[in-house]
This record gives C-alpha cells, structure tokens and sequence, in this order.
C-alpha cells in the first residue's frame, strides 16, 4: 500500500512536538495526592443512609456497582444535587435488573456487555471526554437486565427483561420515545426457526443511559439489538436496514447516508477488509433526531487502512491535524515508533504462555471496530473507532496512558487527572499496571476537527470475584491496606 497522503507533510512529527502532533505534557503520577477516595463517596454514603436495604442482590450490586457509579460523577464534576437524584435512579431503576449476585467467578448468565472483552457481567460504564479543554466528561453505562426467565428456554434472547426495562424508562423519563426501537427490533429479531441459528442465539437487547451534569431530570436512553443468524447478518445492508429505515422513518425515507457507507464496503480496497456485525443501536428519541449505528469489523490494522475507514475512501475528508493526531492515539495505544509505516499492518500483541514462550494473542480477531451513525437527513455517516485495550496494549494502565498523554497535552490535565483518581478508587494501581480487563476500549471519533475520545470500562465482578468478596467483608482479609468499600455507618 501506498503512504497515505496526509503524512507526506511530516512538519507534525517534527521539533519538540510528540508524533501527535501535540506538545509533550507531564505525568499525572504527580497529582496523585489529588485523589480523595472518601469525598467520591460522600454522596453515596449520604443518600445511602436513607434507602431502605432491599434484598441480597440489591445489596450487593448497589455496594459495588453504585460506588463506582458515585465515584464517576464525582471526579467527572457533577453536582451533588446531579450526584444525588441520578443515585437514586441508579438504585431504583437500574439495581433491581441486574440480577442475582456473584456467586463465583463464573456466571451463570454470560452478559453481552462489552462482548469479548467482558467477564458476562451485566453493566459496563464509559466517560466520554469530548473534543479538548471546554469539554465536559459525560458519563454512560451498558446494561443488560437480567430477569427470571433470562437465558431459559423460554427467552433465549433474553428479550423480556430488556423490553420491560425500555418500557419502564419510556414511562418515566419525557425525552424517552420507543417508536423507532420496536420498529427496528422487528427487522432485526432473530428468527430461531433452524438448529443452526439457535446454536448462535443469544442476549439480542442491551440498555444504553447517558447521563448529562447539567440537567436535572433528564437521562438520554439508547437501544442495542443484536443477531447472530448468518442468513440476517448478510442482508443487513442490502435489505434489513432499508427496510427498517422506510418502517421507522417513512417510505420515501432517503437512503444517502446508507448507500455511501454500504458503497464504501463494497468497493472500495479498504472496504473488503470490512465485515459487518449483526448488531445495531438506535437512540430512543423521536424520528427527528434519532440515528442507528452500523457496526463493522476489519482484518488490517494498518494506519492508512484505519484513515480509509475514518474517511470512507474520501467520502468523509478530514484534515491532516486530525489524522495525525488519531494516529498519535493509535501508534500510543500499540507502543509503535514515530516513523513505523502507516501502511504496514501494526504488530500483533504477544503474550507469554505459562512455559515462558511468546505466542500471539487473539490470532482471529483484530481488536479493532467501526461504527457508523446513520440518519436520513446525514448526506455521509459519522465513523467512529473502536479500539479493543485487551488486544493491543500489554496492561490497561499503557493503554490508559497513552490516552491521558494526550489529553494532558492538548489541555485537558484536570480530566485526565479525574479518570485516573476514578481508577484508582475502583482498584488497586498494581493492577493497572500489571492485568488487562478493567479497561475494555478506547473510542475516538473526528468531531469539527478535534478527536473525541470516549473510554469504556468494567466493575469486572466476576473476574475480580475473590477480591470484591473479600473487601466486602474485611474481617476476612489479610494485610493492612484499607478497604475501598469504606462504611456506611
């Protein structure tokens, strides 16, 4: 493959300047005397004086996964009035679906959350940073409910809990409309009429909330839908989607933004390395506003194969700053050299076996996906990337490094210095440095010129299962190091 055209200026990669194109910042090791795990929790613990126990799996998931969602508004900046009544909706809408607690590091229903990276567990959280220093961080979670008859013979999609969720939430919440879910989930439900697609089947609905800081009452509510039926999958673009879009939009609906995304595919050379997922998300919302995403995976990984996507062959033009800057992000995330070649495929990740050889990690999958938002007034999609930290970098904290540098050095030290507090809180910084698994992906989009960056991460717990036990019960562990679970007395 040729270079691509962006990087035969190389003036960014050039002086002073890191090979994204931005001024190389500090550490945020030396702001760690910041991180205040009692005021993260000063909300929670306040609100959680006064909530009334409920059972055994309440308890449980309210003490784990609601102190993580505490800590997150905090160090993001929101209000304690903000902090307090999305706690309560925390408690009371999301806690009750997640189901029965942990009882081994093995779950009996396997999640759909962040699929591949995910220890089955039925929530996973992401901190959205936006694009540079008058940005916000904007937090959302991923919920699969779980309810009784999830994972039976009588709902192997495990569709009920989650439709039962929806609807609850179209109820309460004003801003919430369902018209064009159930419209899509029609097209998109996998029929499980043959032996081979119900050896595929499984979780088909997820539950997507993102929480705005700034205005009380209102959560913003997205839907995901999921095949794994072979037949659906290779009509999605061609018949599934044009279909659902004319039910849900209207039959004189225009298909632009679609074709240019499926014309990308099919003919361009970047676009045969592409393949499409069974899985779409649509925000719940009225028609007006309301896109779906196109979610699609790809076998090369080389920088000129991703700015092809990012660009649609073209179709979408970025500028040079942009790329470069993307490029940054991604040759930080694999630990690549400034001047390794934008048109050879990056490195696989290697790992060792338990004899001490080296041997190539997740040899069948790339760790990389795309997705792209579609809407009958875009005359081209939104693209963003998807980037697997499991796959391409050798523990979470040099992904998650990679990715604060950044932000440090385009200005935005404070919120790196947050996500990096709000880790911290959740588990031990030898962790971070040694495991993959709380850190899931890393996302980043090209927004007015500026990269947007969204991190997605796990409360891991399951495979933290041991530890989470034993920090919920502190008469039982061993050593001195105080317990993030705190009191609540």
């Amino acid at each position: 493959m040729s270079p691509h055209p962006v990087f035969d200026d190389k003036s960014s990669l050039s002086g002073d300047k890191t090979f994204d194109g931005i001024e190389k910042g500090g550490t945020i090791d030396t702001q760690v005397a910041l991180f205040d795990s009692e005021a993260q929790l000063r909300v929670f613990n306040t609100v959680s004086r006064f909530l009334p126990e409920g059972n055994e799996h309440e308890v449980f998931w309210w003490k784990v996964t609601g102190r993580h969602v505490a800590r997150m508004m905090h160090e993001a900046g929101y209000s304690e009035q903000r902090q307090g009544e999305l706690l309560l909706f925390y408690r009371f809408v999301v806690v009750p679906r997640l189901g029965p607690k942990p009882t081994s590091g093995d779950p009996s229903f396997r999640s759909r959350v962040a699929p591949g990276v995910g220890d089955g567990g039925p929530i996973g959280y992401s901190w959205r940073w936006g694009t540079g220093i008058n940005s916000k961080p904007l937090i959302r979670h991923y919920v699969e409910p779980i309810g009784n008859l999830t994972g039976t013979a009588a709902d192997p999609l495990n569709e009920i809990a989650n439709k039962e969720m929806l609807w609850e939430l179209g109820k309460i919440l004003p801003t919430t409309s369902l018209d064009l879910v159930w419209k899509f989930a029609a097209h998109i439900r996998p029929t499980l009429t043959d032996e081979a697609t119900r050896e595929v089947a499984g979780s088909s609905m997820l539950v997507g909330l993102e929480w705005s800081p700034g205005e009380s009452g209102t959560v913003d509510v997205m839907a995901g839908l999921m095949t794994r039926a072979p037949g659906q999958v290779s009509e999605l673009m061609s018949t599934i989607f044009p279909n659902a879009m004319r039910d849900a939009y209207g039959a004189d609906v225009s298909l632009d933004c679609l074709n240019t995304v499926r014309d990308f595919i099919e003919t361009d050379p970047h676009g045969s390395y592409l393949t499409v997922l069974g899985t779409t998300a649509i925000d719940c919302c009225k028609p007006e506003t309301s896109r779906f995403k196109v979610y699609v995976t790809t076998s090369n990984t080389s920088f000129d194969h991703i700015a092809a996507v990012m660009t649609l062959g073209g179709r979408k033009p970025e500028s040079a700053k942009s790329l470069a800057q993307l490029r940054g992000l991604w040759y930080g995330l694999k630990g690549l050299s400034p001047d390794f070649p934008t048109s050879t495929e990056a490195p696989s990740l290697l790992i060792a076996n338990g004899d001490g050889t080296a041997a190539l990690s997740n040899l069948n999958t790339s760790g990389v996906t795309f997705y792209f938002d579609i809407h009958p007034k875009y005359t081209v999609s939104h693209v963003k990337i998807q980037v697997d930290v499991s796959k391409h970098a050798s523990s979470d904290l040099v992904g998650i490094e990679a990715v604060t540098g950044f932000l440090q050095r385009r200005g935005q030290e404070r919120d790196a210095r947050a996500y990096m507090n709000l880790l911290r809180g959740m588990v031990p910084e030898e962790e971070l440095r040694t495991r993959r698994g709380l850190q899931a992906f890393f996302a980043f989009a090209i927004k007015n010129g500026e990269i947007d960056i969204t991190s997605y991460f796990l409360p891991q717990v399951y495979r933290r299962f041991d530890y989470i036990q034993a920090e919920m019960n502190p008469s039982t562990r061993t050593g001195q190091r105080r317990s993030r679970f705190g009191s609540l007395d």
